[in-house]
């Protein structure tokens, strides 16, 4: 019989991971996917390998045992330790990203430009709210689950209006996801959004 590569089968593949289930690596074990994946180093996936994780990826969800021990882990750890937070580009890096920019990203031509609502103060009654909320978020960013370490997340208004200060408006992110909410501005308040109707915040 000739030796080719075997294409397991989902059933397969099934009956392998249940098989799993309960099984402790030893540490010898261990240390050898440990070499292994240190071999891997410099190396990249095939783009059918790539295909499969994508595949594999699509409507998959943290589950909310897995969510909690993402947030247990960070427990005690410094924000930089899983963020840019207290890293500094190399002067080459910078000149990249000043020169990329140059034209494209600032004022009008900047690509969430919103007729400089950015500048705007706001109201007082943000301020009054905005402890209640990081309390009611149990001072964790809720979309990573990164606990405040030092530095305070901010409160951010999902509509992006500053004048909307309804607890249903407001959510407690980290500095690095509430960075990453100003791109992309529809997708995030529509999944921003549906937390909230999900917690059955009103």
């Amino acid at each position: 019989m000739a030796i080719g590569v075997y294409e397991r089968t989902d059933a397969h593949r099934r009956a392998l991971s249940l098989s799993h289930i309960g099984n402790v690596q030893s540490k010898e074990t261990r240390e050898k996917i440990s070499k292994n994946h240190i071999g891997m180093k410099g190396k990249k996936h095939s783009e059918k390998t790539k295909e499969r994780i994508r595949k594999a990826k699509i409507g998959s969800k943290h589950s909310e045992e897995t969510k909690k021990k993402m947030s247990m882990n960070r427990v005690g750890k410094k924000p930089e330790a899983y963020t840019m937070l207290g890293k500094k580009h190399s002067e080459y890096t910078k000149k990249r990203i000043s020169d990329a920019r140059i034209g494209k990203w600032s004022g009008e031509d900047a690509p969430n430009w919103r007729g400089g609502k950015s500048f705007e103060n706001y109201p007082r009654e943000f301020y009054n709210i905005r402890d209640e909320i990081r309390e009611r978020d149990a001072y964790i960013c809720q979309e990573c689950f990164a606990p405040e370490n030092g530095n305070e997340h901010h409160v951010h208004h999902i509509d992006y209006d500053k004048e909307n200060n309804k607890p249903v408006n407001l959510i407690l992110l980290c500095v690095s996801c509430h960075t990453t909410t100003n791109f992309n501005r529809e997708y995030w308040e529509k999944k921003l959004t549906l937390k909230m109707v999900e917690w059955g915040i009103n």
